[in-house]
């Protein structure tokens, strides 16, 4: 059984490592490129988002699936080692899975309008605005999900 600890240790000093990445580039978001896109008219945000959203994605897939998957693995691997002691780590897995579901309940679509140029300047303030409150609230969930690590390691469950 020492290996299987061992194992679920690592696993989660990565997940925890992962969580606390993701969220500080969720926070350079919103607090440095969110703002900058703000103040851009329509055209030139369109124009620059279109440019930059395959590399965004290719930037944030990987950073945020990692710490996903680390964080269920985690949470299963505590199982085993922890049993019922495990609440903090399965929570953190929990609040990974709502911090990912978020893209496909709001990001992929408003991201998708902003590649496409297909809103007015209207629209666009209203979207980035909106935008800007879902990260916000995505940010809220992983800061959750990296206490719920950073307790798990703490605590050892």
């Amino acid at each position: 059984m020492p290996l299987l600890n061992l194992t679920s240790e690592l696993i989660q000093i990565l997940s925890t490592a992962g969580i606390g990445l993701l969220v500080g580039a969720l926070l350079t978001e919103g607090c440095l490129l969110v703002p900058y896109w703000h103040s851009l008219s329509a055209d030139r945000f369109h124009a620059l988002y279109r440019e930059l959203h395959p590399l965004l994605y290719r930037y944030f897939t990987p950073l945020t699936v990692a710490p996903l998957l680390l964080s269920l693995i985690a949470g299963v691997t505590s199982i085993l080692v922890a049993g019922s002691k495990s609440w903090s780590t399965l929570t953190a897995g929990v609040l990974m899975v709502c911090v990912t579901a978020t893209h496909e309940i709001y990001f992929k679509k408003a991201n998708s309008q902003f590649a496409a140029g297909s809103l007015s300047p209207d629209e666009l303030s209203h979207e980035l605005a909106r935008w800007s409150a879902w990260n916000w609230f995505r940010v809220g969930l992983g800061l959750m999900a990296f206490s719920a690590s950073i307790l798990g390691l703490r605590f050892g469950s």
